[in-house]
C-alpha cells in the first residue's frame, strides 16, 4: 500500500497536485492539518480514501484533532502536533504513540520535514509542501509504502524544478 502523507498546505494545491501526478498511483492519502478550507478541492484532486485532521489554522472545520487509523497491519496515529510542544521536543509524540499504541505518528505544524525511528516508532513529518520552512526551502511530503509482513518504507520526498 502507498501512501501519501501531506501537511500544511494553507488552501494551495499546486505542489500537491505536481506530487500526485508524480506519484501516479496513490492508494491512501493523510492530511496533517492546516488545510485552510482546502478540504472539497482536495477530495477532487484523486479518487482514493483521504483521512485529514484539524491543525491550528482550521478552526472552522468538524474535522477532528488527532485520528488513529490501519492500514497493512500499521496503527498510523494522525495529527497536527501544535498542542505536542515540539520546540521542546519529541516526547510527548512518543508518549501519544504509546497511549494509542501506534506504530507510526505523523505530524506536521513545523513546516520542516522529519523522519526519525525510535524503540520501534516511526515518527514522520512530511514539511510542507505550500509553505516549507525556512523561507526558500524545498516543498515536501511524505511517501509511505507499507508491505504486510515485509519491510516498510518511509520517505521524504521533495517538489524540484
Amino acid at each position: 500500500m502507498k501512501i501519501l502523507v501531506v501537511s500544511d498546505t494553507h488552501g494551495r494545491h499546486d505542489y500537491l497536485k505536481r506530487a500526485l501526478a508524480f506519484e501516479q498511483s496513490v492508494d491512501r492519502i493523510l492530511h496533517l492539518g492546516d488545510l485552510e478550507g482546502g478540504e472539497e478541492e482536495i477530495c477532487q484532486l484523486t479518487s482514493c480514501p483521504i483521512d485529514m485532521v484539524k491543525g491550528n489554522m482550521d478552526s472552522l472545520t468538524n474535522l477532528h484533532e488527532e485520528m488513529l487509523v490501519q492500514a497493512e497491519g500499521r496503527r498510523i496515529l494522525m495529527l497536527h502536533g501544535h498542542h505536542m510542544c515540539l520546540s521542546s521536543g519529541k516526547e510527548k509524540l512518543y508518549r501519544a504513540a504509546a497511549d494509542f499504541n501506534a506504530d507510526i505518528v505523523l505530524f506536521g505544524h513545523t513546516h520542516q520535514p522529519l523522519l526519525e525511528e525510535y524503540h520501534g516508532i516511526t515518527l514522520m513529518n512530511p514539511g510542507s509542501i505550500s509553505f516549507p520552512r525556512p523561507l526558500g526551502k524545498t516543498p515536501s511530503y511524505g511517501v509511505i509504502e507499507l508491505n504486510q509482513g515485509k519491510t516498510d518504507k518511509f520517505e521524504i520526498r521533495y517538489i524540484v524544478g
